[in-house]
C-alpha cells in the first residue's frame, strides 16, 4: 500500500464481539435493514429525495452534500459504527436538506442480546416531540464529532414506531416529484 491509503476491511455479517467469540446478527439485521430499505423505496417512489434535489434547495449552505436514501446496489445503508467493528448492527436511511439531517437507523450493541436493537430517528431538535442528544442514544459516538455535538433524536423499542416518526418529517420536508406532463 502507498503511503496515505487505508486498507479498507471487509465485513461479513458475523460480528467479531470482544471477549466472546463470534456472534451471528445475520438474520435481524437482515429483516430490519430489508425493512429500512422498503420504507425509504416508497418514500423515494413518492418524493424527489434525490441529492441534486436537495442541492439545488439548500443554496447558500456551506459544504452541503446530499445524501442517497439507499445504497446503488438496493439496500440501506452501513454504519459507520458497524464498519469500525464497534457494534454488532448500524444500518440507516438518510435524508438531507438545509441545515437539517433526518436519519433512521437500526442498532445493536456487541452487548444486546440478539433480539434486542435500538430504533433512532434522527432529526432537527424543534422538529422532535421528545428530544435526546444523539451521544447519549449511540453510546460508540466520539463527543468530539461535529457532526454529533449538535444532534439530537428518539429511541424507540419498535420499528413501527420510529418509521411513522421518520416518514412524517420527510413528508413535511421533502418535495413532492413532479408528475411527467402527458
Amino acid at each position: 500500500m502507498k503511503r496515505g491509503q487505508m486498507r479498507r476491511k471487509r465485513l461479513s455479517l458475523t460480528s467479531r464481539s470482544p471477549g466472546e467469540g463470534f456472534v451471528t446478527h445475520s438474520r435481524w439485521e437482515r429483516v430490519y435493514a430489508h425493512e429500512i430499505f422498503l420504507l425509504a423505496e416508497k418514500l423515494y417512489n413518492e418524493f424527489d429525495l434525490s441529492p441534486a434535489t436537495a442541492k439545488s434547495l439548500s443554496v447558500g449552505i456551506p459544504y452541503f452534500r446530499g445524501l442517497t436514501p439507499f445504497e446503488k446496489v438496493g439496500r440501506c445503508h452501513t454504519g459507520g459504527a458497524k464498519r469500525a467493528g464497534k457494534v454488532a448492527v448500524d444500518r440507516y436511511t438518510a435524508y438531507r436538506l438545509k441545515d437539517m439531517r433526518f436519519t433512521l437507523s437500526v442498532v445493536q450493541h456487541f452487548q444486546d442480546p440478539e433480539n434486542t436493537f435500538r430504533f433512532i430517528v434522527e432529526a432537527p431538535r424543534h422538529l422532535l416531540p421528545a428530544p435526546k442528544p444523539l451521544i447519549k442514544l449511540r453510546k460508540v459516538v466520539r463527543p468530539t464529532s461535529d457532526r454529533f455535538l449538535n444532534a439530537f433524536g428518539m429511541r424507540f423499542q419498535h420499528f413501527e414506531q420510529a418509521a411513522r416518526l421518520y416518514e412524517k418529517l420527510i413528508r413535511k420536508h421533502a418535495p413532492k416529484k413532479k408528475k411527467p406532463k402527458k
